[in-house]
């Protein structure tokens, strides 16, 4: 089971906050870039219903996880195939991620508690609030890339 999607610049998308019909495209898109389908073909499934909600691309839609993850993918078949220049990083795009408390990332990054769970809910850092036990949930991949803004930050 993956956990998270890193993209090809390297942004860290955390898989669980996808609903199970998003997760369950979202594998089986995994599955069609690993076969190598066409790209022409693979481009279809970005106006997938599982992904737009609609007939048109919203802000909404742009932003969401599933978007961005099946975009990387398509983005990564393109290089793939020599549709557009670039490199594609060695490892594999869908991970299994080690997963640290807020309040762990909190002290790995100097932050406050509130300040690691307002970056998840602003989506300026991965991470997901655990169903079952209400547990804030952080990959340590997300971290490495992430400042606490000022305010953020413990104060000394």
């Amino acid at each position: 089971m993956v956990d998270i999607h890193i993209t090809i610049n390297d942004d860290i998308i955390d898989l669980h906050t996808l609903t199970d019909e998003e997760f369950a495209f979202y594998m089986d898109c995994l599955m069609k870039y690993k076969a190598n389908i066409p790209h022409s073909e693979f481009l279809k499934l970005l106006q997938a219903p599982e992904v737009m909600k609609g007939n048109k691309i919203t802000r909404e839609t742009v932003e969401s996880n599933l978007f961005r993850a099946i975009q990387d993918l398509e983005h990564r078949l393109a290089v793939r195939q020599g549709i557009i220049s670039g490199e594609i990083p060695q490892e594999e795009p869908a991970q299994k991620a080690e997963y640290v408390s807020a309040y762990k990332a909190a002290q790995m990054k100097n932050a406050t508690v509130t300040g690691i769970v307002r970056a998840v809910r602003e989506g300026r850092l991965a991470g997901h609030q655990d169903k079952k036990r209400g547990h804030w949930k952080i990959p340590v991949r997300a971290l490495q890339n992430y400042t606490p803004t000022r305010q953020n930050r413990k104060k000394k």
